[in-house]
């Protein structure tokens, strides 16, 4: 997904980041509201599973270039 910086501009539209250590009175509320959403299945993380040390370069690769999101792991082995 692209954005257009110049619209944005135009259109007054503020970013902002939050991280949860700028509040640590909320940090266990957070904490079990996350879990809660993680157990439900409310929320997931896309995992992509790639097969081979081989490959790393070019999952690495994607990955940066944004053809891959959330979590890239590379296996060494074979599960058995």
């Amino acid at each position: 997904m692209e954005v257009d910086a110049f619209r944005l501009i135009i259109k007054a539209v503020s970013l902002g980041g939050y991280i949860g250590t700028a509040h640590p009175g909320v940090e266990a509320e957070w904490t079990g509201r996350f879990a809660d959403w993680l157990r439900s299945g409310a929320i997931h993380f896309p995992l992509t599973r790639i097969a081979g040390i081989d490959r790393a370069p070019q999952a690495f690769h994607d990955l940066i270039e944004g053809q891959q999101f959330g979590t890239v792991v590379v296996e060494l082995s074979e599960r058995g």
